[in-house]
């Protein structure tokens, strides 16, 4: 069993690698034959009584088999490792509805998805449209069978949303129509979990847009918006996240206290 520390305010547990990905996708202008790691994570947000939001859904093992990451553990096992009960969890943002962010929803059956109104009706508003058809990195499936969870267990919500105290919802757009930044208030200042506005630290130290991005303009321009305040930082897919925190746990779970 993980010794897991009773004060921290935010985890970030992987759940999968992939060691394929072109690096020009990712930071526009490299090398487009070069491949490079990312890695794929769940965050946990806990709030002062205890209660525990997490962002992001994660994926399934059929995807993780079919998109090819290594290392795969579902939603359930990462959080046990870190004492949650995925299927009591009451809440889950979903940043946006690619399907490795959306995808393994089932993990949580006691939860309740807060989506961005403009994420959402951007991207299940295409479902039916097969003359504006969604790429790959939307798992069509999973958004039909997610979609019939609103309103009833997706609450779509607005920009400066709160789930819980110091715990505030940006919805920016950039790499999706709507999708959301979450900005965290921790003992040692506020943390921005950019999610898929930026792979890695390089998309923001040289402001420099993934390929994979619905507005790339937007998304350079929210990184110098982020970089002018006194934040920290944490791309959605960077390996060396787990680095970057206050304390490593074990091989794939990092805390800011």
């Amino acid at each position: 069993m993980l010794a897991v520390p009773n004060d921290w305010r935010l985890a970030a547990v992987r759940i999968g690698r992939s060691l394929d990905r072109r690096a020009g996708l990712l930071v526009g202008g490299e090398d487009v034959e070069r491949c490079v790691e990312l890695a794929y994570f769940l965050w946990c947000v806990r709030s002062a009584d205890g209660t525990v939001v997490v962002i992001d859904a994660g994926f399934t093992d059929r995807a993780a088999c079919d998109h090819t990451i290594v290392d795969y553990v579902s939603p359930q096992d990462a959080l046990d490792e870190l004492g949650i009960d995925a299927a009591m969890v009451k809440t889950v943002v979903i940043t946006h509805l690619h399907w490795d962010h959306m995808g393994g929803f089932e993990s949580f059956p006691s939860a309740r998805f807060l989506v961005a109104r403009s994420e959402w009706d951007w991207t299940i508003g295409r479902l039916g449209d097969t003359s504006r058809m969604l790429d790959e990195t939307y798992d069509r499936a999973g958004l039909r069978e997610i979609a019939t969870l609103h309103p009833s267990r997706v609450e779509l919500v607005e920009d400066g949303h709160t789930p819980v105290p110091g715990c505030r919802l940006e919805v920016v757009g950039g790499h999706t129509p709507g999708h959301t930044v979450v900005r965290v208030s921790t003992r040692n200042g506020d943390v921005a979990l950019l999610g898929d506005l930026a792979y890695l630290s390089a998309n923001v130290s040289l402001e420099v847009a993934p390929m994979i991005c619905f507005d790339r303009w937007r998304t350079r321009d929210l990184y110098g918006s982020y970089r002018s305040e006194s934040l920290r930082l944490v791309p959605g897919h960077d390996p060396a996240v787990l680095d970057m925190l206050d304390e490593r746990l074990s091989p794939t779970i990092a805390i800011i206290k």
